[in-house]
């Protein structure tokens, strides 16, 4: 396994785990993507990889409006966790590692980042976070919200890399 099997091994002990916690994690995951998807817009040169990006800037962003929504409703205030901790480091390298990449490597390195991430997102989806949802409204967001994580997946996974 990779470097992100720690963040999946933590994000399994969520059932027992706050909203709160939750909520963090949402809000770190789709920012992340947000910023990836900002400088790939700028650096990369194959157009279905800008496009891809520019649909990531704009999908993550609409989920971020969504959950913010939710947080007022429940009145959920995002908490640190060690799950959120992990994941903001492993966002931090890998926002790191392709902003020093060079334009020849940068699609391949985005693609594989987008496609890993997809992948992992929805495996914790399916594994934990709804099977665990507290209310019928958390668990409708999270059904929502799998079904763009694996459309995001099937999209990554189909974009060039050369």
């Amino acid at each position: 396994g990779g470097e992100g099997d720690g963040v999946l091994r933590d994000l399994h002990s969520f059932p027992t785990r706050r909203s709160s916690d939750l909520a963090k994690v949402s809000d770190l995951v789709n920012n992340s993507e947000v910023t990836l998807g900002q400088l790939a817009q700028r650096k990369a040169k194959n157009a279905a990889v800008r496009a891809f990006a520019s649909k990531m800037v704009k999908h993550h962003e609409q989920a971020l409006r969504e959950q913010a929504k939710l947080v007022k409703k429940f009145n959920v205030t995002p908490a640190d966790s060690p799950t959120a901790a992990s994941l903001k480091t492993d966002g931090e390298k890998t926002l790191q590692s392709l902003e020093a990449s060079d334009a020849a490597s940068f699609d391949a390195l985005y693609v594989k980042s987008q496609v890993d991430g997809h992948q992992k997102a929805l495996d914790l989806l399916d594994t934990s976070l709804i099977p665990s949802a507290k209310t019928p409204e958390v668990a409708e967001a999270l059904r929502k919200g799998r079904m763009m994580v694996a459309q995001h997946l099937d999209e990554a996974r189909a974009l060039p890399t050369k």
